[in-house]
Order: C-alpha cells, then sequence, then structure tokens
C-alpha cells in the first residue's frame, strides 16, 4: 500500500512540474522589449526621442517631414539638432534645429511646427540615418523608417499637406550652425 501511495505521489508531482514548468524555459513576453508604433526611440542626455518617423510620398521632391515627441527631462529649453547626410558617406548634412521646451514637445503633427528634410530619400518602407544632438550630450544616430501618407492618421501630415512651418535653421556644410555652438557635425 506505501508503494501505491508514494508512486501516486510522484506521478502527481511530476505531472504537476510537466504541465506547468514550461514558463522556465519559454521567455517571458512581456520582458521582450519593442516599439509599439510605427516610429523608433532613442535617449540623447536629458532628451527622450520618442516614436520617430519620416512621412514622404513615394517619389515626391518634397522631401520628408519628420514626425516626433521629444521629452525634455533638462529642465531648461534645449536646442536640438537633427541631421542627414546629403549623400551617403559625405560630410555635408542637411541640418533641422528645432527648440524642445521643458516637458513633451511635438514636431511633425498637425498642430505643431514641422521638421521637413529635403534630401531624404522618399522611398516609403526604407530606413534613413538621422543624427541627432543637442548642448555638450553626445549624439546618437538612429534608423529612422520612411512611410507615406496611406494611413489616414498621416495623410495630413506629409510635405506638401497644410499644416505650420518649422521654426528651424538649416544648414548644408559641414560645421556648426550660427547659433547653435556645441552641436556636433560628426556621426561617426
Amino acid at each position: 500500500m506505501r508503494a501505491r501511495t508514494a508512486s501516486s505521489i510522484v506521478l502527481a508531482a511530476l505531472i504537476a512540474v510537466g504541465t506547468s514548468s514550461c514558463t522556465f524555459i519559454t521567455p517571458q513576453a512581456t520582458q521582450i522589449s519593442y516599439f509599439p508604433s510605427d516610429g523608433f526611440d532613442a535617449t540623447v542626455g536629458d532628451i527622450e526621442v520618442r516614436n520617430a518617423i519620416l512621412l514622404s510620398e513615394d517619389g515626391s521632391a518634397a522631401g520628408a517631414s519628420l514626425v516626433v515627441t521629444l521629452v525634455n527631462n533638462s529642465g531648461d529649453s534645449q536646442r536640438v539638432a537633427f541631421q542627414h547626410e546629403l549623400t551617403p558617406g559625405s560630410a555635408d548634412r542637411e541640418t533641422r534645429t528645432v527648440t524642445a521646451a521643458p516637458g513633451l514637445t511635438k514636431f511633425g503633427a498637425e498642430d505643431s511646427q514641422r521638421i521637413v528634410f529635403d534630401s531624404v530619400d522618399p522611398t516609403p518602407g526604407s530606413l534613413t540615418k538621422i543624427y541627432i544632438q543637442y548642448g555638450d550630450a553626445e549624439g546618437v544616430e538612429m534608423d529612422v523608417p520612411v512611410l507615406n501618407g496611406d494611413q489616414e492618421t498621416y495623410t495630413n501630415l506629409v510635405p506638401g499637406e497644410t499644416g505650420s512651418t518649422p521654426d528651424t535653421k538649416v544648414t548644408t556644410t559641414p560645421g556648426t550652425t550660427e547659433g547653435d555652438e556645441g552641436l556636433e557635425d560628426d556621426t561617426n
């Protein structure tokens, strides 16, 4: 009788372990980092770059509009530079500089400033390297996806559509833009 009881307990324990131990070898989905939207994120010093995407009409000469949210945790307004190489491997950059107020600042949305790059490959589905930097903080280069206005959410956000004009400084040569001392142009 003891052998039967002992074997029943062992069998019950094996069944319990066998049916519940898969969590020991299976990764938890909640621990996997991912971007729940179309854009990508990065952090540059005290500035968090959230959901960065470029919107362009396929083959349009109007360039691409950068839609991004900046979270400024520094407590002071910061001049943030977004740079794109005019041609791959070139030292020439197309730079857009904006001011990020403390807290949350949106760019590219219908009711906010636009950041438009003229030299970006406007092919939807491609990735474009954008270098982000401000002040003395070390900059970050990120691959930003290029999308088109086919989705209803993005229809009015592509260049040439309705919206406000950005208050940005533009330079297409290496070096710093006047008033942007400390902003590095080197993305290497």
